[in-house]
């Protein structure tokens, strides 16, 4: 019998031992399940606050946009009407010149028709001697001759402030369809401090806005009201939707032009979306690799402790790495939005603490593309910010002044390499540059310096050219070919030169700066028969 239990005992073992390993790997699961919930937690509320953040950016975009287009339209509306105001004051001088009746009678058809004829959007021109209308042109508005003006209860009130002001007063829009709309230009005209009588234009309200492009296709959103609230163009339910409101003021009159910019929203919609189904994407892909990595992490602590003292010294090693990886983790979920920075930090302090070659080795290679990383950025953001100025301001400069204080900066890099610098110029040459332009000197000295040999020197020179200074910075280095130099200023091009370290922008930077001083950049064989010899024009102060 005792052999049987024997038997029976050592599977019970190995059984108890096989139930507890699940139970055991179940831990770095769980830690990792809690890790990561907690990471995408803390991601899911900065992927909710970054779409509103971005929503409302593409809003304030949009109006933006809406306002600058409306203050066009407003201006182009305003500037519509006031040269038809003008038109009207010269009615008004002839009348002044030719006030007999008889005058009129010979003259009024013939100013009448010119002025009609060159200018668009004008129904009719009339002048009333006494405030009744005798004279009108064209003849297709006849029927409002003989009609005193007074009388008119539409006109009556603009009538007497153009009688009080003696300026031009506009009256209307009158009408109350949209397709129908005309306004009234009133003029009195005094001779010997006597009212005369007046002169007046009528002119087509949406001939006028169509020309101020007011009733195009692409603006079905757009109203305008006058100081009294009525809405004469336009669905009035436009102002009780929170519109874009740009005020025009026209003679004596105020109107307000308002325009709902829902054009852009769908598109800002589908721009959300596809802004929060990348960021969604993005936050499951980063869950997933903070659950694998916290995994892993666990899994391979809980085994280290389980090494046997024979191991130590692999199980230390193993420690070790561990610490790493887990500091790594903690800089990843820590600081996603500044990893450049974290890495470089983190570089330098490892590398301090690490005295194995083969580690820090590793170690340098890391903090060498980090900080080409970062440099690159760094260019980058420049030329960018570059590219989107225009026009940059400009004060008179020492160009001498500017490169001694150069290759002062560069001083300790001419001196490990035991170059030597021929500073030629002597005396001031002024410019008008931007302080920036040190930048350029900077970038072309460093060129000089990194792809020229030891012991060699670099000459620097400035020449009178015409209006202009041209700058010149001559090496002694390998050269460039010819094919590479109409390619040398674009961004990215480098010419390979093994052991030169760089982004493929300096240049064209330089060239970008040189653009906006209004220079030019260029790069010739040295006469001396090797090496370059880079330039650059500015303008003379």
């Amino acid at each position: 019998m005792k052999p049987e239990k024997e038997n029976k005992g050592e599977p019970a073992s190995r059984k108890i031992g096989n139930m507890n390993k699940p139970a055991h790997l179940s831990k770095p699961r769980r830690y990792a399940l809690l890790g990561s919930m907690l990471v995408f937690i803390v991601l899911i509320l900065v992927w909710w606050q970054a779409g509103i953040w971005y929503e409302d950016q593409l809003l304030d975009e949009l109006e933006a946009q809406e306002i600058a287009s409306l203050t066009l339209h407003g201006k182009a509306l305003s500037g519509a009407i006031e040269h038809r105001l003008y038109i009207l004051e010269g009615l008004a001088a002839f009348v002044l010149f030719n006030p007999s009746e008889d005058a009129l009678e010979q003259n009024f058809e013939g100013f009448a028709s010119n002025l009609y004829s060159g200018t668009e959007g004008v129904l009719y021109f009339t002048v009333a001697p006494a405030g009744v209308q005798q004279y009108i042109y064209p003849d297709a508005y006849e029927n409002i001759l003989k009609n005193s003006l007074t009388d008119d209860h539409k006109l009556q009130s603009d009538i007497q402030r153009a009688i009080q002001t003696e300026q031009v007063i506009l009256s209307g829009p009158h009408g109350m369809q949209e397709n129908n709309l005309s306004m009234v230009a009133i003029r009195a005209i005094y001779i010997d401090n006597t009212l005369w009588g007046f002169a007046t234009m009528g002119f087509d309200v949406p001939f006028i806005f169509s020309e101020a492009g007011l009733d195009l296709p692409d603006h079905p959103n757009i109203a305008i009201r006058d100081a009294e609230g009525h809405v004469f163009y336009g669905d009035e339910a436009i102002f009780e939707r929170n519109p874009v409101v740009q005020p025009i003021e026209i003679a004596n009159n105020y109107w307000e032009l308002a325009v709902l910019p829902e054009e852009g929203h769908a598109t800002i919609e589908d721009r959300v979306l596809i802004f929060r189904g990348t960021g969604l994407i993005i936050i499951l892909l980063l869950t997933l690799l903070a659950y694998l990595t916290i995994n892993r992490q666990t899994r391979l602590s809980l085994e280290v402790r389980e090494r046997t003292e024979e191991l130590s010294k692999v199980n230390k090693e193993i420690m070790a790495a561990n610490e790493m990886k887990d500091l790594f983790t903690d800089i990843m979920r820590h600081d996603l939005l500044n990893p450049a920075n974290i890495i470089r930090g983190y570089t330098d302090v490892l590398l301090n603490m690490e005295d194995e070659d083969k580690k820090v080795k590793s170690l340098e290679t890391i903090k060498r593309n980090n900080e080409k990383l970062i440099n690159m950025i760094e260019s980058a953001a420049r030329f960018s910010k570059l590219e989107s100025v225009e026009e940059i301001e400009f004060e008179k400069l020492d160009i001498v002044s500017v490169f001694r204080e150069v290759i002062d900066n560069f001083r300790p890099q001419i001196e490990e390499k035991q170059m030597s610098i021929e500073f030629k110029p002597s005396g001031k040459y002024l410019t008008l540059a931007n302080p920036v332009i040190e930048e350029v000197f900077a970038n072309l000295l460093s060129n000089a310096i990194k792809y020229s040999p030891d012991e060699e020197k670099i000459i620097i020179d400035i020449r009178d050219y015409g209006e202009k200074w041209k700058v010149s910075i001559t090496d002694f280095g390998v050269g460039i070919p010819d094919e590479d130099k109409p390619k040398l200023f674009e961004r990215f091009k480098r010419v390979d030169k093994s052991g030169v370290k760089g982004t493929g922008l300096g240049l064209a930077i330089v060239k970008r700066i040189i653009d906006l001083h209004d220079g030019k950049v260029g790069v010739e064989d040295n006469p001396a028969g090797k090496g370059s010899v880079f330039w650059v024009t500015l303008n003379k102060a």
